[in-house]
């Protein structure tokens, strides 16, 4: 028997022009188009050149088509009986938090119906590779047209998103078609912690439209209450990063990445992944120099953007570094430069000591992905997101923040001189990890209560009832 946001649903199919009486919903797509008009008059250049370095897709046609990706394997899926769930991911490590998460839910609710949706293209065709299998979707671009063929096309139960709050339009769009809408990992972002006051409220009422938040700590969680909509579930699951699973890749990928990077022989590795700056990157080339003065070493550098490769290139050459490239197959080198997509985290295997960037002067990266191999790791002095892993990771012992070449130098050289001391650092990060584990189970638990609660346009229609507004009622 079909549930009744599925009934909602099949009754406003392809009801774009109707969503867009809920004043908000209008809003947001006012502002989203007015800038698409604007784009050919201002600023069409500009933007053309930041969306080739950052393979963005917004100007793609296929976020605006937003033909499933897997249509053969999405028709036999929506055929099934149950409850269909759509993950949705930024990118690469938003999309293995997704998965994660997917998989336990599926071994819980074997009735559950999986859809994978990735927003990055290089991640989605990765993903897509490693799961020929899998449904997918074409992540729609932000704007009421493609959010109702995505909705239409998928009719999704239940809509969970990964880290951030992206994608107004598609949240608030789905939820007045009844799809209930969550956000694992739930933190902040840089727009919501804004002191203007336009921004806070645009934000709070964005949040009226989510069914479920589930933050990583109880810190986040009280600074989110001021945004939280009076029917939105929130609860502190954990954070989700430390339950990943030991990262695989095909076996003959992973051969030829072992292949690749054991040229030298004995020669130890030392590793710095998702640096995510160019200075960032000079840092991290400057104290591998200086290590080479004292060690047979050499550097696996994985840049985050691959339009910095060029830079990082352009480095290594002015301090007189060899360089290997992943793509191109090529010969020993000082440098052995990860250009692919994907590879990173099994890669941290084969080192003996890893940077994980990103914190230089940014928001910083997931530390867990070295720790899971037992490699000891630092990162810079910027705490970002991720400011509850480091501080856990330091309270056990696994890790080292630097704030230099130099610190890191340091590092560098006292993993390698003291293998007793590295391998008691690799030993506390897997034991950290074993011991912050359990929010998957959390999170199985909180998205199959979701399933079996009312639909999101029920919860609104009595909510805005209260407040004599009828503009999201359910059949919108």
């Amino acid at each position: 028997m079909p549930s009744e946001a599925a009934s909602q649903k099949t009754q406003s199919g392809g009801a774009h022009w109707r969503r867009l009486a809920d004043p908000f919903y209008l809003l947001i797509n006012v502002n989203h188009g007015s800038r698409l008009l604007l784009l050919p008059l201002l600023s069409i250049y500009k933007k053309i050149k930041r969306h080739q370095k950052k393979a963005s897709p917004d100007l793609s046609l296929r976020r605006w088509k937003c033909a499933p990706i897997t249509p053969e394997l999405t028709k036999t899926l929506l055929e099934r009986p149950g409850p269909h769930v759509v993950f949705a991911a930024i990118s690469v490590g938003e999309a293995a938090l997704i998965e994660r998460a997917a998989q336990a839910l599926q071994e819980a609710r074997p009735d559950v119906k999986l859809t994978y949706c990735i927003r990055d293209a290089r991640a989605s065709k990765a993903f897509r590779d490693q799961h020929p299998d899998t449904p997918m979707a074409e992540w729609p671009y932000d704007f009421f047209i493609p959010v109702g063929r995505f909705l239409d096309q998928q009719k999704p139960d239940l809509l969970v998103f990964s880290d951030a709050y992206t994608s107004k339009a598609l949240v608030v769009g789905a939820a007045l078609q009844g799809v209930k809408v969550a956000v694992l990992n739930g933190r902040p972002t840089v727009p919501m912690q804004s002191k203007a006051r336009w921004k806070r409220w645009y934000y709070r009422q964005v949040f009226r439209y989510y069914r479920a938040i589930y933050p990583a700590n109880q810190e986040v969680a009280d600074y989110m209450k001021a945004f939280l909509g009076e029917s939105t579930d929130m609860r502190v699951i954990g954070d989700l990063k430390f339950d990943l699973r030991r990262t695989s890749i095909a076996p003959e990928k992973g051969e030829s990445l072992e292949n690749w990077l054991s040229q030298r022989g004995e020669a130890p590795l030392v590793a710095a992944g998702n640096t995510d700056d160019m200075l960032e990157d000079r840092m991290v080339l400057e104290a591998f120099k200086k290590l080479r003065e004292a060690h047979d070493c050499r550097l696996l550098l994985a840049p985050r953007r691959m339009q910095f490769i060029p830079n990082a290139l352009e480095i290594a050459a002015e301090l007189g570094l060899s360089v290997s490239s992943r793509t191109k197959s090529g010969e020993d080198a000082d440098v052995y430069l990860l250009d692919t997509f994907g590879e990173l985290a099994y890669a941290y295997r084969f080192a003996v000591a890893a940077y994980v960037g990103g914190s230089y002067r940014g928001k910083g990266h997931n530390v867990s992905e070295p720790l899971e191999w037992g490699v000891p790791i630092s990162y810079g002095m910027q705490r970002g997101v991720f400011r509850s892993m480091q501080l856990a990771c330091e309270a056990a012992g696994a890790s080292v923040r630097v704030a230099d070449s130099g610190e890191l130098l340091e590092f560098w050289k006292g993993m390698l001189e003291d293998p007793e001391a590295r391998s008691d650092m690799g030993r506390k990060g897997k034991e950290l990890l074993r011991s912050q584990r359990g929010a998957v189970d959390r999170v199985v638990q909180a998205l199959s209560e979701l399933l079996d609660a009312p639909a999101n346009a029920e919860v609104l229609w009595r909510r805005n009832s209260a407040q004599g507004r009828k503009s999201a009622a359910p059949g919108l």
